[in-house]
């Protein structure tokens, strides 16, 4: 936000002439008094019925400015209040690229999947910072592929930028399904990327050594990723990238707080826990309130493509209130289970309080629902009010439910783990 503008008044500083004195000068003050009280009052005519005084001379009404006088030693005056430094960041779950999704979104010169995101567009460009976790890598190299080892297409990443997400995370357990070189040419690929900022997946230790940090509203807001595991690949032992994992604690704190040293806001992707549950584990529980108390601000969670609890934790330091989501569910994918359909978009408020520091102010989930039809046809992204019994019927997680995936089941899903203070359905 910009600073208040301040302005001062011209001053106005009339120059009096010097009235000559001598013998014999009172007998002719006398005499010109009366002509100059004609011209006078001829003056304050001219003046009161908005035109100018014929004569413009050295200290006259015409040459000075029109603003007020301010005279000297008076404070300056402000034009209107600054409204408060504010930024809004958002979260999204787990960007998927299932087979049928790419069956679906097949194009004549490649893919178009920007139509999946269409709806939620609006939304994620309102934010000042967007966040998404990108569950795969990207090799522009390879044809594109999906599960059980994936590649994205890069028209879905560039769906994602056109969408208005800022910040990509590629911690994720199938960040290495194209091995080390696939890794590599997804840093390779995000850098292509104007005002993208990737994390998750670092060159070097410097790289992961150094904090991440974007730049908005006056804010400065460092992003870090982590994930638990990587489907049992590993980097090779020569290989210069890294990867940080949610055991590396030690690592984890140092970074945090080295995080926290230079920014206002300080935000961890962490990619943990059991798929498709709804139940927390105790290493989430206790990694998440250790990373908070060494300085982290914000956690989005991402991993078991259901939607877990969203609460806040207090740093014991400063007793600062931290939002967690514990994970997202899927932001995008062609599973089937109804619970994996069912996500949204998390918007987290912070302002400057009178000493400057970054203070949470609040946050609002907007429910959403993955739509598609069999074979992965019509797929979208679908504001949960929005989302129909009709819909549902026609959706091919329909008949593979037996008629479980309805409007009040996600709904239901969205009241479990999400308290009601935090739910936007408008």
């Amino acid at each position: 936000m910009g600073q208040r503008n301040r302005y001062e008044q011209p001053r106005q500083r009339r120059r009096k002439r010097r009235r000559r004195r001598g013998s014999g000068r009172t007998l002719l003050l006398g005499v010109v008094a009366i002509p100059v009280v004609v011209v006078l009052c001829a003056a304050l005519l001219l003046t009161n019925s908005g035109m100018e005084l014929p004569f413009a001379g050295a200290g006259s009404a015409a040459s000075q400015p029109s603003a007020p006088r301010q005279e000297s030693g008076e404070a300056s005056i402000s034009s209107t209040p600054a409204a408060p430094q504010e930024i809004t960041l958002l979260g999204a779950g787990d960007n998927m690229q299932h087979s049928p999704m790419l069956d679906a979104c097949k194009t004549d010169s490649g893919y178009d999947f920007q139509p999946i995101y269409t709806q939620i567009k609006p939304t994620v460009e309102a934010a000042d910072l967007a966040f998404v976790n990108q569950e795969m890598p990207c090799d522009p190299s390879v044809e594109p592929s999906g599960y059980p080892l994936f590649n994205a297409a890069p028209e879905m990443c560039e769906a994602l930028v056109d969408t208005g997400f800022d910040v990509i995370s590629e911690a994720n357990n199938h960040m290495l399904d194209q091995g080390a070189s696939g890794l590599q040419a997804t840093i390779d690929y995000w850098k292509t990327q104007p005002g993208i900022l990737q994390v998750g997946a670092y060159e070097d230790e410097a790289d992961l050594e150094t904090p991440h940090i974007v730049e908005k509203n006056g804010f400065k807001v460092a992003y870090l990723a982590v994930t638990e595991m990587t489907n049992g690949y590993t980097l090779p032992a020569d290989s210069p990238l890294c990867i940080l994992y949610t055991s590396e604690t030690d690592t984890i704190e140092r970074l945090i707080k080295a995080a926290k040293a230079q920014a206002d806001i300080v935000v961890v992707s962490a990619h943990w826990g059991t798929e498709d549950t709804f139940e927390l584990t105790d290493a989430q529980t206790t990694l998440a309130q250790q990373m908070v108390d060494w300085g982290a601000d914000v956690i989005f969670g991402n991993h078991p493509h259901a939607l877990q609890e969203l609460t806040t934790l207090t740093r014991a330091s400063d007793g600062a209130t931290c939002p967690v989501i514990y994970a997202f569910g899927n932001l995008i994918s062609t599973q089937y289970d109804p619970w994996n359909l069912v996500s949204g978009l998390l918007s987290i408020t912070y302002a400057r309080d009178e000493s400057g520091k970054a203070v949470y102010q609040g946050m609002r989930f907007q429910p959403i629902v993955t739509y598609y039809e069999e074979g992965g046809e019509n797929i979208h992204v679908v504001w949960l009010k929005d989302f129909t019994l009709e819909m549902a019927q026609q959706s091919r997680t329909w008949s593979r439910t037996g008629g479980q995936f309805t409007p009040d089941y996600a709904k239901s899903v969205v009241e479990q783990s999400i308290p009601a203070q935090y739910q936007d359905w408008s």
